[in-house]
């Protein structure tokens, strides 16, 4: 389904209705407000079962990154985290020593942590973040927004998933093709019909009662 082809079903959707007309701006920003509602219902379920994770899919993606302790949030490289949303895993790979003294590599889940209580875990020897145990926090260090990790030594690969922000429709340009499936893309025109017609109807209740509002404030007048 192309951006064009969603801006004719809305017409359609909206046209049975009776509403006025609406134009490529307007379609546009009511789209997008309805899939961001779809979105982030969908993430508040992603983990209930696997039917949340497949409407997501299109948006979710794989990263990595090498000797590093951050990750940099809707950045331009290829290791940064483009467009990013949500994180869905993450883990790390460090360098360690098995009981016999032999050098392995251990990979751990990264646990989030308390951004106000990060620098207390790390004088606590129970919580401290360690390589068996490594936690995240996000930062801003005022030019990057960043996923810091904090263990022992610096993780020598950062991997995991995200959701990145969906693309944003513009109908003007009918040619681009939705980044989800037909069906995602026909239940967003139906919330974005539902959303226009609300407008529409609280526009029209507003101006209904325009005339009692001015008869009461001349009231008191």
């Amino acid at each position: 389904m192309t951006w064009g082809e969603m801006s004719a079903l809305l017409d359609t959707l909206c046209d049975k209705a009776g509403s006025p007309y609406f134009n490529n701006a307007e379609k546009s920003m009511f789209l997008n407000l309805a899939m961001t509602d779809l979105v982030e219902t969908e993430y508040t379920m992603f983990e209930k079962d696997g039917e949340h994770k497949i409407r997501l899919l299109d948006i979710q993606r794989p990263f990595s990154k090498a000797n590093s302790s951050f990750l940099i949030l809707s950045g331009g490289s290829p290791n940064d985290l483009i467009d990013f949303r949500y994180l869905l895993r993450f883990s790390a790979r460090f360098n360690a020593v098995d009981c016999n003294g032999q050098a392995i590599t251990i990979t751990k889940p990264i646990r989030p942590g308390r951004k106000d209580s990060i620098d207390v875990a790390k004088d606590d020897p129970f919580n401290k973040p360690i390589d068996a145990d490594p936690i995240y926090t996000y930062d801003n260090t005022g030019s990057q927004k960043r996923i810091t990790v904090h263990s022992t030594t610096t993780p020598i690969l950062l991997e995991g998933d995200f959701l990145k922000n969906f693309t944003q429709i513009d109908v003007s340009l009918p040619t681009t093709v939705f980044e989800f499936d037909n069906k995602i893309g026909e239940e967003v025109c139906l919330l974005a019909s539902k959303k226009m017609l609300g407008n529409i109807e609280n526009f029209n209740m507003a101006q209904a009662i325009v005339p009692e509002i001015q008869q009461i404030n001349g009231s008191f007048q």
